[in-house]
């Protein structure tokens, strides 16, 4: 590394040394100046080369300058030499001496004997008048030492200006005289010289290649200057193309009497058209040529129309800067051209719209006038009321056509007719008053259909179908009279959408894809008027939007009390065709699942609304307790017609839970029949016992009754059995005489629906009685005063069977040749004999009136009649009419304390009254306002606010105080039933009283009945409360050993005695055993007077409270249920606790020989229990348990049961 640094640094002293003007020796000369020299040469072609010493001889060979330049002459002059070169030597060169050993060889850089800048000045300018452009002179003479002639004769060395704008110097001629330096320029025809203009020396430079300034010289035409301004002297459209025209009428050539600025001229914004008036735009120049010195050729975007657009000319000038007057100037007219129609034609085209006439003319008429439609006059017969101002005017100037779209169709019929008024052509002439003629055409085919579809995404009833044609179609497609559906279904609605190719149609039934087809009437036309009677396409397949299969979604079936009355319900999860889901042959049912079920003859119903259908077993069959259901379906559709799902669905059976049970038994004297009646439709009726080929049979064993040492021993059992009434009665025949002393065991019944009966002993037949039902005028019409407890009492002649006997479409209660009386919210009682009560507490209220006359008719049903307790049928409706209502003579009254002012802050402003009556009255007559008056003055309304209560309000201000009269009209105290105030029609006046005294409880009472649910509390109040208030559950606190929450318990308000009854669901009990209170708070009186603490009173229960324990009321061996004869089913006399009943360990089995241990206790109800054994029982075993309690917390002692076997 050090060896190399010390290399680097010798070269570098090396090469500074080759760079001096001394010899490259010792003893060799210098070149100690070189100059070009000035005063020798002007044209600085000369240099003179001085030595350190004389040189000795050389030749033009031992010169080189570093530019190239050749020495041509050599002159010494002791050591100086004078070189004269080929090419000028000037300070931007070197000099060397080559070739001369005692000569140094380095280059020598020159200098001048002048290195001033030369000036310039501009001495002289002229402007020929003449017509052409061009030859305008400039005189330039430079002082100081000369310029480069080349450069100063170059158009590139110079800028002239005119007004800021540099001119083109293309064509000028430049000569300098080299000795005078004196640069005289003539102009080419694009530059020429306004009054002043600048000339710049742009690049410039002395012999000495000093830069002249670049600096604007001023100059100003002195020789021959031209002061006239230019004039006008034509203004003319060209039209022809070959000589630079346009036959649109987009040219227009201007001409002058001298030539114009070339620069300037040319300028766009010098030109402009005035455009005429409501010309719907603006014509732009687009380009300008200058065609003469004088003339200039005017391009625009749109045609100049002689005679109506004229042309602005605005700062022009002439070529010497004259200007011109900024004027608007009319273009002249060119020859007329003439014009006529080339062609009209009348185009149609499918679909709304589109349609056009389009107008060809031999020459082109200005776009702003073709385009005005009431230029135009245009005949269609189809569209006599054609407005031309409406439709869509278009021009096309290079095709000369006029396109006109319409607003409307054209049938292909139409032969149209159009008429020019008055429409300026490009030249300026008018066309007008020339009509021509076309028939329309382009659309000669009828509409096709395409797809018909059912748009269930529209409407899932699948009646909307959308049928989309190849075109659109006219006002033919809306008439539902042109579209028939097959399979009787009728169109409603036609409309056509708004895509005009697609009509929606409305049916007034399912139109079932694949079943059902479309037929379109062939009068069906596109808006060309073409009928589809060119294309015939039907009758049309229909598809649908939805292309998914239903599927079954939910089932359960119904075991319903009665017969022919089961049901199956099933779920769809779209809506079902339904003719397909009614068709039992498409349903295939399994009960229990595996077992099929008979499901011809039965009856199936849809409901669309819900996708559910519902099948009915009227063919006999029925469903039973504890087996479940499957359903699956062959061929049924949705209403998309798409085929339903190959998948079954399986549900469980909720069965009803009445027990059914032995009503009557009665035997025909003589012989060895008996029929046994039940209290519902019954099954295995027929299933008789045999105790070889039947030993689980239906058991009517007939035992001696006559008291003696025989009683109770089996005489035996029938051979034949005959069953009435859907199963509601069986006849038997025993092959041995009836005694009438004889006594019937009756075992092994069920109900349809599967329910055990628990066997009926030692039941005693009564005679045969034959006689129908009837009424023998003993039924009877009780009112109670008060609200929603009036009575009909239905008396029959005969005891009845409780089969529908309270079903209330079987009674119609009349005003005696009046209204029809409303019992849908009636209650209807039997008393197990002969009397049914129908209690009228229900909604809608209805009060019967006092001394009325009513009819009551019993109804008869032909499918399933009421019949009396031997089961004869009431085959006629029976009646008991003119019955007179009575019960309540009680005439209403209103108590001097009763009117009582409505207490307000300030009392003041009190402006209300509460009447109290001393029953519950009819609201009609007492909302009359007229009835009442105070200090003369009626209420502005009375209104019913409680059912004997009643509120008046008078404006603000009225007097109402205590003490002030109040005058009320008899005729709005009228109770409900009918009783009117004891002054008649005559006028009753109390004083108004205040009531500032909350409500107090009067009273309490509480009942606690057997079984589940029913239990009440009612609570009375020493005054009418406001119901809502006192109906409140919230305002109750019912604690009976802890708190009951009432919120699901039933709240009613009897007028009568200001009393709440509150009836507890099933669920909640009283509890006899332990106290109950109950606290009352936020209950208000009618005049504001609000219970604020709690009031908590004590309830006792009542008498009719339940008070017995409860017992075993029956038990049987079910061997039905379990042949091995280890089931035991047993019923209590009333509803248990079912957790304690349920514990096996609370059981015990006692008897001889084997004793069999309980397996399980199911709960079938809460009175119903099913024992599952070890074993069988023996004859003598008991079943028994101890501290068994009811409901109502009755505890019974032990309780011992010996079940039948």
């Amino acid at each position: 590394m050090r060896i190399r640094t010390e290399v680097s640094i010798f070269a570098g002293i090396v090469l500074a040394l080759s760079g001096c003007n001394s010899s490259s020796g010792s003893d060799s000369l210098a070149v100690t100046t070189v100059e070009q020299t000035l005063s020798l040469d002007p044209d600085g072609l000369t240099t003179v080369v001085v030595f350190g010493g004389s040189p000795g001889v050389m030749t033009v060979a031992n010169f080189e300058a570093d530019g190239g330049q050749s020495a041509v002459i050599a002159v010494q002059a002791g050591a100086q030499y004078t070189v004269t070169w080929d090419a000028r030597v000037t300070p931007s060169h070197r000099v060397r001496v080559v070739g001369k050993g005692n000569v140094s060889a380095n280059w020598r850089s020159v200098t001048t004997s002048d290195d001033s800048v030369p000036s310039m000045v501009i001495t002289d300018a002229s402007q020929p008048d003449d017509d052409v452009l061009g030859g305008d002179t400039i005189e330039v003479t430079f002082g100081g030492p000369r310029v480069v002639e080349t450069d100063a004769e170059s158009a590139a060395s110079w800028t002239l200006s005119v007004d800021g704008v540099v001119l083109d110097l293309t064509g000028s001629v430049f000569d300098l005289d080299p000795t005078s330096q004196v640069l005289a320029i003539t102009l080419g025809p694009l530059a020429n010289l306004h009054a002043t203009f600048t000339l710049t020396a742009s690049s410039l430079t002395s012999v000495a290649d000093v830069a002249l300034a670049a600096t604007p010289v001023t100059g100003t035409v002195t020789t021959l200057p031209d002061n006239s301004p230019p004039a006008l002297t034509a203004v003319v459209q060209n039209l022809a193309p070959l000589s630079g025209g346009d036959e649109f009428g987009r040219v227009v050539e201007v001409t002058f009497d001298d030539p114009m600025d070339p620069v300037s001229s040319i300028q766009l914004g010098r030109f402009a058209v005035e455009d005429h008036v409501g010309a719907p735009g603006i014509t732009l120049v687009t380009d300008v040529e200058q065609i003469a010195d004088n003339s200039l050729r005017v391009h625009f975007s749109g045609p100049v129309v002689p005679g109506v657009d004229r042309l602005i000319l605005v700062g022009l000038k002439d070529d010497h800067g004259n200007a011109f007057l900024n004027q608007t100037v009319d273009v002249e007219f060119t020859d007329p051209l003439g014009n006529a129609f080339d062609t009209v034609t009348a185009n149609q085209v499918q679909n709304t719209g589109g349609d056009t006439i389009v107008i060809v003319t031999e020459n082109a008429l200005d776009p702003d006038f073709a385009e005005v439609p009431t230029n135009w006059d245009l005949t269609v017969p189809s569209n006599p009321t054609l407005d031309v101002a409406d439709q869509d005017f278009s021009y096309s100037i290079f095709d000369k056509s006029l396109t006109i779209a319409l607003d409307f169709d054209l049938l292909n019929t139409d032969a149209i007719t159009i008429e020019a008024l008055g429409v300026r052509e490009v030249d300026g002439g008018l066309f007008s008053a020339i009509d021509s003629s076309a028939t329309a055409s382009g659309d000669e085919v009828g509409p096709t259909v395409l797809t018909v579809v059912q748009n269930r995404s529209v409407d899932p009833s699948g009646m909307t179908i959308d049928v989309t044609l190849d075109e659109h179609v006219n006002a033919t497609a809306a008439d539902v009279g042109n579209w028939t559906f097959s399979g009787g279904v009728s169109v409603t609605d036609a409309t056509i959408l708004a895509s005009p190719s697609t009509v929606r149609l409305v049916a007034d039934g399912v139109v079932l894809p694949g079943e059902i087809t479309l037929t379109a009437s062939a009068t069906i036309a596109d808006l060309a008027g073409n009928t589809m009677a060119d294309d015939p396409q039907s009758p049309f397949m229909i598809t649908s939007s939805d292309t998914v299969p239903p599927t079954p979604n939910f089932i359960v079936g119904s075991a319903i009390e009665g017969a022919g009355n089961d049901t199956i319900f099933v779920s769809f999860d779209d809506d079902m065709y339904e003719s397909d889901v009614t068709n039992d042959s498409y349903w295939m049912a399994e009960s229990p699942a595996g077992t099929p079920l008979d499901t011809i003859g039965v009856t199936v119903t849809y409901d669309g609304t819900s996708h559910t259908a519902t099948m009915t077993l009227t063919n006999g069959a029925n469903l039973k307790r504890g087996d479940d259901v499957r359903v699956s379906f062959t061929t049924m559709r949705d209403i998309g017609g798409n085929a339903i799902t190959a998948t079954s669905v399986s549900g469980a059976i909720d069965a009803e839970a009445t027990l059914p049970a032995v009503h009557t038994v009665w035997r025909e004297p003589g012989t060895d029949r008996i029929e046994v009646r039940f209290t519902e439709p019954s099954d295995l009726l027929d299933d008789l016992y045999d105790s070889v080929t039947n030993p689980f049979g239906t058991r009517y064993a007939v035992r001696i009754g006559d008291g003696g040492p025989n009683d109770g021993d089996l005489r035996g059992y029938p051979s034949i059995a005959t069953v009435h009434d859907d199963g509601l009665g069986v006849t038997l025949e025993y092959g041995f005489l009836i005694d009438p002393s004889d006594k019937v065991d009756a075992l092994g019944v069920t109900d349809l629906a599967g329910n055990y009966m628990f066997p009926a002993i030692g039941v005693v037949p009564v005679v045969a009685d034959a006689d129908a039902p009837d009424l023998d005028g003993s039924s009877t019409f009780g009112i109670t005063s008060g609200e929603r407890n009036d009575t009909i009492v239905v008396d029959f002649t005969e005891d009845m069977s409780p089969w529908r006997l309270l079903d209330p479409s079987n009674y119609t209660v009349e005003l005696s040749g009046g209204a029809e009386l409303d019992l849908s919210g009636a209650r209807i009682e039997w008393d197990g004999a002969q009397a049914v009560v129908l209690d009228l507490r229900g909604t809608p209220v209805v009060n019967l009136l006092q001394g009325v006359d009513y009819d009551i008719t019993v109804n008869v049903d032909p499918s399933d009649p009421i019949r009396t307790a031997q089961g004869v049928e009431l085959t006629a409706a029976i009646s008991d009419t003119n019955v007179m209502a009575s019960g309540d003579t009680t005439i209403p009254v209103i108590g001097v304390s009763d009117a009582r002012i409505v207490v307000t802050m300030p009392p003041e402003d009190s402006n209300r009254v509460v009447l109290f009556f001393s029953e519950a009255v009819d609201r009609a007559a007492v909302e009359v306002a007229a009835n009442y008056v105070l200090d003369g003055q009626v209420p502005q309304f009375a209104l019913m606010i409680g059912p004997r209560t009643a509120l008046l309000q008078w404006p603000l201000p009225t007097d109402v105080n205590v003490g002030g009269l109040l005058t009320i009209s008899g005729d709005s105290i009228v109770d409900l039933a009918g009783n009117l105030s004891p002054t008649g029609p005559g006028d009753v006046t109390v004083a108004l009283t205040v009531d500032v005294t909350s409500p107090l409880i009067a009273g309490t009472d509480g009942q606690a009945v057997a079984n589940a649910g029913g239990d009440w509390i009612e609570v009375r109040f020493d005054e009418q409360v406001i119901p809502s208030t006192a109906l409140d559950s919230f305002n109750y606190t019912l604690t009976n050993g802890a708190v009951i929450d009432l919120t699901a318990a039933q709240f009613t308000y009897r007028s009568s005695d200001a009393a709440v009854l509150i009836r507890l669901p099933e669920g909640l009990e009283l509890d006899a055993a332990q106290p109950i209170s109950i606290g009352v708070q936020g209950v208000s009186d009618f005049v504001g007077n609000e219970i604020q603490a709690t009031i908590t009173v004590g309830v006792s229960l009542n008498g009719g409270s339940d008070t017995t324990p409860p017992s075993i009321a029956e038990a049987f061996v079910n061997w039905r249920e379990d042949p091995l004869g280890e089931t035991v089913d047993m019923l209590f006399s009333e509803d248990v606790d079912t957790a304690f009943m349920g514990d096996p360990g609370n059981w015990t089995i006692s008897g001889t020989g084997t004793v069999p241990s309980i397996d399980s206790v199911t709960i079938v109800s809460d009175r119903y229990a099913r024992f599952r054994l070890s074993g069988p029982i023996g004859s003598d075993h008991t079943f028994e348990i101890t501290s068994l309690a009811d409901l109502a917390n009755n505890v019974a002692d032990t309780i011992t049961f010996d079940p039948h076997d």
